[in-house]
Parts: structure tokens; C-alpha cells; sequence
């Protein structure tokens, strides 16, 4: 892939979070090909805490609300679950 075609992915996270909803995070480019749908990542969460969530969905929509932070570290190399899991 060369730098013209480059896309900025995100993806959605679930974390062990009190708040019923996922947060949207920026996959680094050197992640691009790393990163899949039901493996653990770590993310930074607020302003001093990183936390260890699992990616739902990936896309090309950056969120509205806020701008994503990048996911710091995929954990995985095979999904440690299945959709039917969730």
C-alpha cells in the first residue's frame, strides 16, 4: 500500500467500564493489518488511565463527539472470542 492510499480505520472498543456504550479509538497505521474485530487491546481511558478492552467493530468513521485516541497495543493475534459471545 502506498502513502496515497493510506485509510484512517477506527475502532469501536468495549471496555469493563460503568457506562453502556463503546468508545471509538484510532488504530495506528502500523496497526492497519493487526487489527480485527474480538481481540483484547490496550487504550488509553480518560485523562491518566489505560485500560485493556476487546474491538467490536472496525470502520472509517471518525467519531463526532470527541477526537479518538489511538489505540496503544493490540494483544492478540487470533480473536479470544466470537460474535454469538458478546
Amino acid at each position: 500500500m502506498n502513502s496515497q492510499e493510506r485509510i484512517t480505520r477506527f475502532a469501536d472498543v468495549l471496555l469493563p467500564v460503568p457506562i453502556p456504550r463503546h468508545f471509538t479509538y484510532r488504530i495506528p497505521m502500523e496497526m492497519n493489518d493487526l487489527a480485527a474485530t474480538f481481540l483484547r487491546v490496550i487504550v488509553p481511558f480518560g485523562p491518566s488511565k489505560v485500560l485493556t478492552g476487546i474491538i467490536i467493530s472496525i470502520h472509517e468513521k471518525a467519531p463526532a463527539e470527541y477526537e479518538a485516541k489511538m489505540l496503544l497495543e493490540i494483544l492478540d493475534v487470533h480473536p479470544v472470542f466470537f460474535e454469538h459471545q458478546l
